[in-house]
């Protein structure tokens, strides 16, 4: 499975990422690490210049201005000393030179809006060296590693044209009264006139989708928040449509 953007290897460091807190004098102060975040950026005005990690610890960047980002959920790399947490908060040194944004631009849809689908995904939940699968940030945010189907490359340059061919949407069937599932749909559009060929390399990518709107739309339709979160999507061992099947993973929420 190949993957040229220098996020590859993030998935299982993010999942399992934990930080400890104690006296700022302890002999573990100069622990410090480097590692690959995903955190969520508010409304910086609010959140006075944090990101906020999915167990709730706020970062604060030392050396980084977060006031011309929006809203978001962001990746980058950064130090910390993970025995510096006080009182929920954490100092950090942020090590790229921009955050990057995973956040989807086309929030989400009906089902019955996305008719044009033309590439099958490799898989929703993809076990080899390591696991792929759909997760929770927090209760705002679904990040999904998007497992897809391109063309061979060989640099990070020609890797973003191959990506910018892509559009990943995320839709939503209509719930009905008695629902306690949001079942959410993954599809792959690519915009050109024979989309398989010569996509035979497996690659993915983190995209973020915020649930908050589409949650208060199924809670208003069936009286609760959903119980569990169903993604489904095409799939195929071979890049093309004609022969691909469902495939779902599904998130339980009491967990």
């Amino acid at each position: 499975m190949k993957r040229f953007s220098i996020f590859a290897w993030v998935i299982v460091a993010l999942m399992s990422l934990s930080f400890y807190s104690c006296d700022p004098s302890s002999d573990n102060d100069d622990s410090s690490v480097t590692q690959m975040i995903i955190a969520k950026l508010t409304d910086s005005s609010i959140s006075g210049g944090y990101l906020i990690t999915g167990d709730g610890i706020k970062m604060k960047p030392t050396n980084f201005p977060l006031y011309s980002y929006s809203a978001g959920l962001y990746m980058f790399t950064c130090t910390y000393n993970p025995y510096e947490v006080v009182d929920n908060e954490l100092n950090i040194t942020i090590n790229s030179s921009d955050l990057v944004d995973i956040t989807s631009p086309y929030g989400i849809l009906p089902t019955s809006y996305v008719t044009d689908d033309n590439m099958p995904l490799y898989g929703v939940h993809v076990q080899r060296d390591y696991d792929l699968y759909p997760w929770m940030f927090d209760e705002q945010y679904l990040i999904v590693p998007v497992c897809f189907w391109g063309v061979d490359v060989a640099t990070q340059t020609e890797y973003d044209k191959e990506l910018a061919k892509h559009r990943f949407v995320l839709c939503y069937e209509e719930p009905s009264a008695s629902d306690t599932e949001l079942k959410l749909r993954l599809t792959d559009k690519v915009d050109e006139e024979n989309p398989s060929f010569n996509r035979y390399t497996n690659y993915y990518e983190n995209k973020a989708f915020d649930l908050a709107n589409i949650i208060n739309y199924f809670k208003s339709k069936t009286g609760s928040a959903p119980k569990k979160i169903s993604i489904s999507a095409k799939v195929n061992s071979r890049p093309e449509y004609e022969g691909a099947s469902d495939e779902t993973f599904t998130i339980d929420l009491n967990n």
